[in-house]
């Protein structure tokens, strides 16, 4: 439960903050999930860095406000364990979120 209550640490500032931080939650959650099994330290990070993209995306507009209620939803299922759900919703969700940001 508490995995859920994660509060945001750093709040994206900008749209393509917000994009770039939806893609550091994918990959760290993509990354976690290629062995089918998340450990105790890789749920509080992808808990947090979930929170952080989610806070971002909601403050970006409704275009990209979906994705953060995506992102909480795929951490609240990983806290349950439900992994095949969630390897099963990450190819449409990529496929969704604007192109990632080109790096500086």
């Amino acid at each position: 439960a508490e995995i859920l209550a994660t509060l945001p640490t750093e709040i994206p500032a900008d749209r393509n903050a917000a994009i770039e931080s939806a893609f550091a939650y994918l990959d760290v959650l993509t990354a976690a999930l290629a062995d089918n099994k998340i450990s105790r330290p890789e749920l509080s990070m992808i808990a947090q860095l979930g929170a952080n993209a989610s806070a971002g995306l909601k403050g970006q507009g409704p275009q990209l406000q979906i994705f953060a209620g995506q992102i909480d939803a795929f951490t609240a299922q990983l806290a349950r364990g439900r992994i095949p759900q969630v390897k099963g919703g990450l190819g449409g969700f990529q496929a969704a979120l604007p192109q990632r940001p080109a790096r500086p």
